[in-house]
């Protein structure tokens, strides 16, 4: 039977593909009955001169189904990973895409990657995350339902080229989804009083003065942080009171295999969407707007966009940990002043979350909650984000008084 040829990093090489012995990759083909190769240093660049090529002849596309049908019987389940991220990979978002490998890689590849596909068992995957779930991993049932998705697809087309009987990956999951439901853990909106105890102190302080309009966009607006840094000032219209949110900062890894920054839009078109401004946000950008004014902040341009609302004191983005890191030291410091209320610790996504509980209290209509929240499905808005409070229930029953009897 035939073997998958690799190179020397382990990726598996498609049919007329090789490496030489210097590292340099190649790929060989026919024209008018002479033999002719390309060449390239890596094998992403030398697939793309491949595509590029006026089509001399049929290229086999070994990524995809026709490895799995070739090759099904000796392939091991990180071989089939292989293949399904390098086929996923020009078709989802880079984000999703390194979210996908960084799974995979972490959680499965060194577990049970190494079983042959044939010889995978309900109970092979089902052990697997109920190691993940139960052990050191303390993975959230959110995380697992991701890593199901990824393998559930992959097993999918494998059980669709009758490489495989069933998909191992139905009903995995169950198991755990139970003992979620008896144990759930659910994130908590800040109260009232925490919630305005954290605000006055921000207005009271001067050490963090550099994120304070920040933080205030963030609870004023329900907005994710990816897209609070991608602001540009030409996304704040004043005139309607509206602000534009279009896009989003992400950090991520890059084809050179480093780290970086980069614009991304939304994944669906609800991310698209106008949120008006309440008047203390209005105030906070107003102020913003005046700082950078008076410290004459440079600014800079990135990915074609310039005039970024919230520049660091650097002159670039602000990181996700500089905020949080800034978030915890405002609640250290607060509660240091030993005040009655003590402020748990928490994430931006807290003040997200805050923001709409708050919203849900406050209206009925729940299609204009997910447009302002910016969410494709009511189904997560209604799940995540329109948590019952003490006071929401007691009022939500004084209005039926006289109307029930």
């Amino acid at each position: 039977m035939d073997k998958l040829r690799r190179d020397s990093k382990g990726n598996i090489l498609r049919e007329r593909e090789g490496e030489r012995s210097d590292g340099v990759y190649y790929y060989r083909y026919r024209k008018d009955g002479k033999r002719y190769y390309l060449y390239s240093k890596t094998l992403s660049t030398l697939r793309e001169k491949v595509i590029k090529m006026s089509p001399i002849s049929s290229i086999p596309d070994l990524s995809g189904r026709e490895a799995i049908n070739k090759y099904g019987a000796i392939m091991t389940l990180n071989d089939l990973a292989d293949i399904y991220m390098e086929n996923k990979k020009s078709f989802v978002e880079r984000t999703t895409y390194n979210t996908m490998i960084c799974n995979y890689n972490y959680y499965v590849r060194n577990n049970i990657g190494g079983i042959k596909i044939v010889e995978l068992r309900d109970y092979s995957i089902r052990n697997l995350y109920l190691f993940l779930y139960l052990g050191e991993n303390d993975l959230s049932l959110n995380t697992l339902s991701r890593i199901n998705g990824i393998l559930s697809q992959m097993l999918k087309i494998a059980y669709e080229e009758e490489v495989i009987t069933k998909n191992p990956t139905v009903n995995a999951i169950a198991e755990i989804k139970k003992m979620e439901k008896e144990n759930t853990k659910k994130m908590r909106a800040l109260t009232r009083l925490e919630q305005k105890a954290f605000v006055d102190y921000c207005k009271k302080t001067t050490k963090h003065s550099n994120i304070k309009n920040l933080i205030f966009l963030l609870l004023g607006t329900g907005c994710r942080v990816g897209e609070a840094l991608a602001l540009t000032w030409d996304d704040i219209d004043f005139a309607k009171n509206v602000i534009n949110i279009n896009r989003a900062v992400a950090y991520t890894k890059n084809d050179d295999g480093h780290y970086g920054y980069y614009i991304k839009r939304p994944k669906t078109k609800a991310g698209n969407r106008d949120i008006p401004m309440l008047k203390d946000v209005r105030d906070a950008l107003i102020d913003e707007k005046e700082k950078q004014l008076n410290l004459k902040q440079e600014q800079f341009e990135f990915d074609g966009y310039h005039n970024f609302v919230f520049v660091s004191k650097r002159g670039g983005f602000y990181s996700r940990e500089n905020i949080s890191t800034q978030i915890k030291q405002i609640i250290d410091e607060y509660n240091a002043e030993e005040n009655d209320i003590k402020l748990p610790y928490f994430s931006t996504n807290v003040l997200r979350h805050t923001f709409a509980t708050r919203l849900c209290s406050r209206t009925a209509d729940m299609k204009a909650v997910q447009y302002i929240m910016g969410h494709k499905d009511i189904c997560t808005t209604l799940k995540y984000y329109a948590e019952p409070t003490d006071e929401g229930i007691r009022n939500s029953m004084s209005s039926l008084e006289g109307v029930m009897f």
